[in-house]
């Protein structure tokens, strides 16, 4: 059968494949071959060292998407498939991809509803590191990855930030973002992540002044820095970043 291309907004996937193969994809991977599927609403235990198996697609990539508008300007980025999205637990981290003609290395910056469990809709720049883009589709394995940042940890605070609600977004972080914490009151209270990766406080930091964020990463390090106050739309640097994996 030959495959039917769709395109939804900007991304374009191939929509048809087997259903015995597109299952397998799902339910084959297990311990004997040290395959993981992602079916948990939160981080899966032992992420970090895991091997997803899943299909690659493409898409004309801007390097932005549903983690937030922090482009990556190569296009080295990836949608993540619905299935694995876990809450926007993925957003942000980097991935080393193999597929059967190349390898690459991806950000995770958007989701992808069509996608199946696992899979990856990747820029075209990435894409084409693992094979022709008239391929369409690929199957691939795939593994996290230190993302290669400089500098530190920084902090954007959204429109509408202030003492009364607060939403934070944590960019450049070298491994996966958990949990991220502000102290209100003298105590460390956590932030709800929403579906778009904006970590958010209905009560806010109760304060114009200064007040103090803890960041923990997938590998359970945690990072602590003080932010001078719940300002709108403004990005603010951090002291330092998470160690690699």
């Amino acid at each position: 059968m030959a495959p039917a291309i769709s395109q939804r907004g900007s991304r374009v996937f191939l929509r048809v494949f087997p259903l015995a193969v597109s299952a397998c994809l799902i339910a084959c991977a297990g311990p004997a071959d040290g395959v993981a599927a992602l079916q948990s609403s939160t981080p899966p235990q032992g992420a970090l060292a895991a091997t997803y198996r899943g299909d690659a697609t493409f898409y004309d990539a801007t390097g932005g998407g549903a983690c937030g508008d922090n482009p990556v300007s190569d296009l080295h980025v990836a949608a993540l498939a619905e299935p694995s999205w876990n809450g926007a637990a993925f957003c942000g981290a980097c991935a080393e991809v193999t597929g059967p003609k190349g390898r690459t290395f991806v950000r995770i910056v958007d989701r992808c509803p069509e996608c199946l469990d696992a899979s990856l809709d990747m820029g075209k720049p990435a894409f084409a590191e693992l094979d022709k883009l008239d391929v369409g589709r690929l199957p691939i394995t795939w593994k996290l990855a230190n993302c290669p940042v400089q500098g530190p940890l920084s902090y954007f605070l959204v429109a509408g930030s202030s003492q009364y609600w607060l939403g934070l977004r944590v960019r450049n972080h070298k491994v996966p973002v958990a949990r991220v914490e502000i102290e209100v009151g003298g105590t460390f209270v956590a932030l709800e992540r929403k579906p778009w990766n904006d970590f958010v406080i209905e009560g806010g930091p109760k304060t114009e002044s200064s007040f103090r964020v803890r960041v923990t990463s997938w590998n359970g390090e945690a990072l602590t820095d003080t932010l001078p106050g719940p300002r709108s739309s403004v990005t603010f640097q951090g002291a330092k970043n998470f160690a690699p994996m």
